[in-house]
């Protein structure tokens, strides 16, 4: 599997259940402490995606992009910051990455994990189904 590589979020990302768009929140000085907040993702995004209504489950791939799983949908939206700009809300850079209506038909239980393997293979957890997790 090639992806293009891409800077990574600097900061620690938080899924905000209440807005349902994504935070990036850094450590400006280094103390510990989170000083400074800014919005990552949310609804005004150029790629006119709805915000999930219940993001719970948060990945940042090795290749920068930022996968979030939406609990109310039961879809994993993929982020890529393309421009630099320290978000994700320019055209292009949202894009439902998995959900019933491009899997082929497959029921898609809500993501409740979501992993990257050493084989660069995002992976989902599929915990309705036993425990094991599910290579996409």
């Amino acid at each position: 599997m090639t992806r293009a590589l891409r800077a990574p979020a600097t900061g620690v990302l938080l899924a905000d259940q209440r807005s349902g768009g994504v935070l990036l929140l850094n450590d400006l000085p280094g103390d510990g402490t989170a000083d400074q907040r800014r919005t990552f993702f949310d609804g005004a995004n150029a790629s006119g995606l709805g915000v999930p209504a219940n993001p719970f489950t948060i990945l940042q791939a090795s290749d920068g992009a930022v996968y979030v799983g939406d609990g109310a949908s039961d879809t994993v939206y993929r982020l890529v910051d393309r421009d630099r700009s320290g978000a994700a809300n320019g055209p292009g850079e949202a894009t439902v990455w998995l959900s019933e209506a491009n899997a082929a038909g497959l029921s898609l239980p809500t993501p409740n994990g979501l992993a990257e393997g050493p084989d660069g293979a995002i992976y989902r957890d599929r915990r309705e189904r036993g425990g094991h997790a599910a290579r996409t």
